[in-house]
């Protein structure tokens, strides 16, 4: 088995993204285990490759398992790396698989997120087209949520600035 290096230097990189964006703080707390600042743990997110001492932080802060699922990104017979799912959508499988598996997690009831998640499945296997009707309503409600939290936002901010003025 041949590993595409530049493959797998993209997906090790992306599989660490989606590690430091998992939770709040974890750049600050991998680069403390490491003696380094966050700001050399984020290089990473700007283009850096991820190198021994990333992973090393990744060793001490969540132990040598996630060490390596980070890199059993090209395991088995063929190189898994990027595979084709069954819509033909090149997509990186190990990484996805990861972020989903957290993705409940944050949810403020993961009962509720879970359950969603497995209507969503139940949708897709009984019509494509009612499970791509149902994501286009889902991204459209997406995008109106974050318009009205950016005007709630500003309605905040401008009620603190004419306070701030009246002081």
């Amino acid at each position: 088995m041949t590993i595409d290096e530049k493959e797998f230097r993209q997906a090790l990189s992306s599989a660490f993204i989606e590690l430091l964006e998992s939770k709040r703080g974890i750049s600050a707390e991998l680069g403390r285990a490491i003696n380094k600042p966050g700001s050399f743990i984020n290089e990473v997110k700007r283009g850096k490759p991820v190198n021994s001492l990333h992973l090393k932080a990744v060793g001490i802060v969540f132990g040598p398992q996630k060490v390596l699922e980070l890199l059993s990104l090209c395991d088995g017979e063929k190189d898994n790396n990027l595979i084709n799912d069954k819509n033909g959508y090149r997509r990186n499988s190990k990484v996805i698989a990861l972020k989903h598996r957290d993705l409940v997690t944050h949810f403020k009831d993961p009962e509720k997120g879970l359950e969603n998640n497995e209507y969503l499945l139940s949708i897709e296997d009984a019509s494509n087209e009612l499970y791509e009707k149902v994501s286009d309503y889902l991204k459209t409600t997406h995008e109106t949520a974050k318009i009205m939290k950016k005007q709630i936002q500003k309605k905040i901010l401008s009620t603190k600035e004419r306070k701030a003025q009246g002081d």
